[in-house]
């Protein structure tokens, strides 16, 4: 009868959940320190027009006369850029995540894929001449290409020195979590030991009663004097 008056006491029951619900709540805090799986692909193209770089090309080269003037023009001959295509593929996994003393982790791989070609225009190239043997030499009409692989692999580690050294953000929300989840395990057992008590003294008085009232030779009545 107790057992079923307590399993059934509402105040019980709400303090009940309290407990549960801030467990829940402090495990979902140390997801803070789940690790985290990513993997990226990428992949960019650059064109570059044959005037892109601009320390590279001459002012001043003559040209043709106009109406008595020299006329000065802007070319791309021997010694600067043609048009450019630049390709990049990447694809990599990285792992990352948070260690309790507040160590964070990176650890990556990575690789790369570079294509480039330039694209040569045949009226800009100009025959040169060797300094040695006086000869001249033609300039290549193909278009320069590459195509090369490259893989990376690496872990950074960061640990901080002062700030957030010695307590952080997600240590600090556990260790509430940890006090708030001891205050409601305590409530729990006050709800419990006090209506055990309030039930306990009911049931005290029920026994106690109909002795005291039998003391007489019958049971006294309201507005009656016990006799002595």
């Amino acid at each position: 009868m107790r057992g079923h008056g307590l399993a059934h006491n509402l105040e019980i029951q709400l303090e009940n959940y309290s407990p549960q619900i801030v467990r829940y709540q402090l495990r979902a805090l140390y997801g803070a320190y789940d690790p985290v799986l990513t993997l990226s692909a990428s992949n960019s193209f650059t064109k570059y027009p044959p005037t892109f770089e601009a320390q590279k090309l001459k002012q001043s080269n003559p040209g043709q006369r106009l109406n008595g003037d020299l006329l000065l023009f802007t070319t791309n001959i021997f010694g600067h850029d043609f048009q450019f295509e630049n390709n990049v593929e990447s694809l990599g996994p990285s792992l990352t995540g948070l260690l309790p003393p507040g160590l964070s982790y990176n650890l990556f791989a990575r690789s790369d894929h570079f294509r480039g070609k330039s694209f040569v225009d045949p009226s800009l190239l100009a025959f040169q001449t060797d300094a040695e043997t006086k000869a001249t030499i033609p300039p290549a009409t193909n278009n320069p290409e590459t195509n090369n692989y490259y893989a990376t692999a690496g872990v950074t580690l960061r640990q901080p020195v002062l700030r957030d050294s010695w307590i952080d953000l997600y240590r600090r929300n556990i260790q509430l979590r940890k006090k708030d989840l001891g205050i409601s395990e305590l409530a729990l057992r006050a709800a419990v030991m006090t209506n055990v008590t309030k039930v306990a003294t009911v049931l005290l008085r029920a026994d106690l009663c109909p002795r005291t009232n039998q003391r007489g030779n019958g049971r006294i009545g309201v507005g009656q004097t016990p006799a002595r």
